[in-house]
């Protein structure tokens, strides 16, 4: 769980302090960065975006992804789903907010991506909530199941315009 949060801090800063975060758009003048709010409360009927993470591509182009949190701000087992916009131009323009994950039963959340520089794919690692399933739910174990809270991923080798279905890693 420390593992956990120190990665989520170390995500907070680099997207905090990059030119691609969050935040108000502000131009920064000391250096022409400028901040560009990529998802807003409401958009796609979704009440809340939580857990952002960025790539960027071999190719260049930067891929965003978050929990769309559609009923509320809580964790799985909550109705969650992972949604995803891209930009081709560094930032300057961004393509419209699209849900690139959303199971018939359960939920994704929290999103990892991980650029592999040598094939040029990009993995979305993430967990998945089973019906009823969450962290405070889950029972422990390292097999997959009804009851199990999963690792699961997904890949696309074309820049985020496609994605494969979700592969269990759990075991």
């Amino acid at each position: 769980m420390a593992f956990r949060g120190c990665l989520r801090y170390l995500l907070c800063v680099l997207l905090l302090t990059s030119p691609f975060a969050f935040g108000k758009a502000a131009p920064d003048s000391s250096n022409g960065l400028s901040e560009v709010d990529l998802f807003h409360q409401g958009d796609l009927g979704v009440h809340t975006f939580r857990i952002p993470a960025l790539v960027q591509s071999k190719r260049g182009v930067l891929i965003a992804v978050v929990d769309a949190r559609f009923e509320s701000t809580r964790d799985l087992p909550a109705k969650i789903a992972l949604a995803m916009r891209r930009s081709v131009d560094n930032g300057a323009h961004w393509t419209p907010i699209r849900i690139i994950l959303q199971p018939k039963t359960g939920g994704v959340g929290d999103a990892s991506l991980l650029l592999d520089r040598e094939s040029g794919r990009i993995w979305c690692f993430h967990g998945y909530g089973p019906p009823g399933i969450g962290f405070n739910t889950a029972k422990p174990g390292s097999t997959t199941g009804p009851d199990t809270l999963q690792l699961h991923a997904i890949y696309s080798d074309d820049d985020g315009e496609t994605w494969s279905a979700p592969r269990d890693l759990t075991p």
